[in-house]
């Protein structure tokens, strides 16, 4: 009886280090528990988030600013440019040469700022948005610290997921609730 006792204990501690075995390899090597994940969506972030909102108002504004300013230009110096084509024929040869130089050195300089002003335009915008994306990945961050998230995705790397693990809208309310001011300003 003894010996079948320990036949029967040994077969069924064999069996248990065997069932459980595919159960160990298909878990993190480091975690005894299941990860879990949450996912993003930046894009209503971007749109929805108040310290977005308002940079985003802010560099509208200015670019509508800067491209007044270049229509006003282009404008008054295509007005010069009729003008001087209609004082063409009580002009002299040298003087009207030189006057459409000067134009054409004037629209030329014009351009040029107005292409600067651009670049600028665009090096300030990219540098907006990586300043808002920081804010809130540092959010992101604190939400996923405390769900206890292995990773958190954007919403455009994750084709199914439960509703419970978008983030998204704490991390909008945490943002507007402690919003930090974005320099919209040309970066040199």
């Amino acid at each position: 009886m003894k010996i079948m006792k320990n036949i029967i204990l040994a077969a069924g501690v064999a069996f248990l280090v065997i069932a459980a075995t595919p159960v160990y390899a298909a878990t993190a090597p480091d975690s005894a528990t299941p990860l879990s994940y949450g996912f993003v969506d930046l894009g209503r972030i971007m749109k929805e988030a108040t310290v977005a909102s308002s940079a985003n108002a802010e560099l509208v504004a200015r670019k509508k600013g800067i491209e007044a300013e270049f229509d006003k230009k282009a404008q008054a110096l295509q007005h010069e440019g009729e003008g001087l084509m209609k004082q063409k024929a009580s002009m002299q040869p040298a003087d009207f040469e030189k006057k459409m130089k000067d134009l054409s050195t004037r629209i030329t300089a014009a351009r040029e700022d107005f292409e600067k002003r651009k670049h600028d335009f665009s090096v300030s915008m990219k540098s907006t948005v990586d300043s808002i994306q920081a804010q809130a990945g540092d959010v992101v961050q604190s939400v996923a610290s405390e769900k206890g998230y292995a990773a958190v995705f954007t919403r455009d790397a994750v084709f199914i997921g439960a509703r419970n693990l978008d983030i998204t809208d704490e991390v909008i309310k945490r943002m507007n609730a402690n919003p930090k001011k974005i320099d919209t300003s040309a970066k040199k």
